[in-house]
């Protein structure tokens, strides 16, 4: 069983507003260090089942995700839910939906998509952000740092992302560009875990592509998480 560290290390860094937000908008990202006290079970579970892993949508993630046991994530949830009410206004939102996996970015530059080539949001732009909110975390499972962290970022047109003229040669996203402007980069550490708003633009920080791969002994595997949080009157009964 996972066990959360009581004596870990919290620290905020400030980021930019996100789609349907003014630019004055205070945002933040929590960084947690030395989350887990048994960081090495919850990797070594991700190693014994490498063969357990499924390919993601390959217009999406680029790379594959193992579930990780029901009973793991059910334990879970209140921790999760207790840091996020901490951190975030979510008034009397209830939790709507919580998912636990993992996942190991793997996809080569050559090999990428358009979409695997520009920042993200995890939220679609009809959702009403005064009724619902998503929050993303990321639990860094690697030692080698330079396997890479995570990046937010603003837009600076209005162009939707088919509009954006396709990169090449593919690479990931690691810099300010024509369409993008890089405005963080939160490093990855061994037993890290990292959360924010996910309908801000972000983006796995990652410059050494060169050390990807498929497999989790060796490879960016992290424990991903995102839980959705609604207003109460939407909910039936």
């Amino acid at each position: 069983m996972l066990t959360v560290n009581p004596n870990y290390k919290i620290s905020y860094e400030s980021i930019p507003f996100g789609f349907g937000e003014s630019k004055d908008t205070k945002n933040v990202a929590v960084i947690i260090d030395d989350f887990l006290l048994n960081p090495e079970l919850a990797r070594e579970y991700a190693i014994s089942n490498a063969s357990e892993f499924k390919s993601a949508s390959p217009t999406f993630y680029p790379g594959s995700f193992l579930a990780i046991p029901k009973n793991v994530s059910k334990k879970l949830i209140p921790i999760f839910d207790e840091l996020f009410r901490k951190t975030y206004d979510l008034e009397t939102k209830k939790m709507s939906d919580f998912v636990l996996k993992y996942s190991l970015l793997s996809t080569k530059p050559e090999n990428l998509t358009h979409l695997q080539t520009i920042c993200h949001r995890d939220v679609n732009a009809s959702v009403d952000l005064t009724k619902h909110k998503r929050i993303a975390s990321v639990l860094y499972l690697f030692k080698d740092e330079k396997l890479g962290g995570t990046s937010f970022y603003t837009k600076k047109n209005n162009l939707i992302p088919k509009q954006i003229p396709p990169v090449i040669p593919p690479k990931y996203l690691t810099v300010s560009d024509d369409n993008f402007e890089l405005t963080n980069h939160i490093p990855a550490k061994w037993n890290r875990l990292v959360f924010y708003p996910s309908h801000i633009l972000h983006s796995g920080y990652i410059d050494h592509p060169e050390l990807l791969s498929e497999d989790p002994s060796l490879g960016r595997l992290t424990l991903n998480n995102f839980t959705w949080y609604s207003n109460a009157e939407l909910f039936k009964g």
